[in-house]
């Protein structure tokens, strides 16, 4: 009689056994218990700085700039994807593409994406009316 799937490795304690679904990769519900601890001592090894997400957005901020390019303000800034495709890039992402992002702050990135989904505006045309008001 053939397994259904092949015996593994339990990520936890390290003793075989056989799993019950093919995404199965704890052995025992000890080994379930005991996981987040094993989890936190793993992370621990890793040697982030406690700020590393921090020093990330700062490093990004430093290339495009620190205040918003429509209103100027300096404060609840995020960086913007100019074709509103997608809004969970990594980091990495960003500034591979720096030239694809724009500061703005939380309002201006809201009103931005209003005038995209109601009115169907691009980012040159909204950057185009802008321009129209001074």
């Amino acid at each position: 009689m053939e397994l259904p799937f092949p015996r593994r490795h339990c990520i936890v304690c390290g003793k075989k056994f056989l799993p019950h679904h093919q995404n199965q990769t704890l052995c025992s519900d000890e080994c379930r218990k005991n996981r987040r601890k094993v989890y936190r001592e793993t992370l621990a090894q890793k040697d982030y700085p406690r700020n590393w997400r921090k020093q990330q957005k700062l490093k990004i901020l430093s290339v495009l700039g620190n205040k918003c390019i429509l209103c100027g303000r300096s404060q609840s800034i995020l960086f913007h994807d100019k074709s509103f495709i997608n809004h969970y890039h990594t980091d990495g992402y960003v500034l591979a593409h720096i030239n694809d992002f724009v500061v703005l702050c939380k309002r201006c990135h809201t009103m931005v994406h209003f005038l995209n989904r109601i009115f169907g505006l691009s980012w040159n045309e909204i950057l185009s009316l802008k321009k129209k008001q001074h």
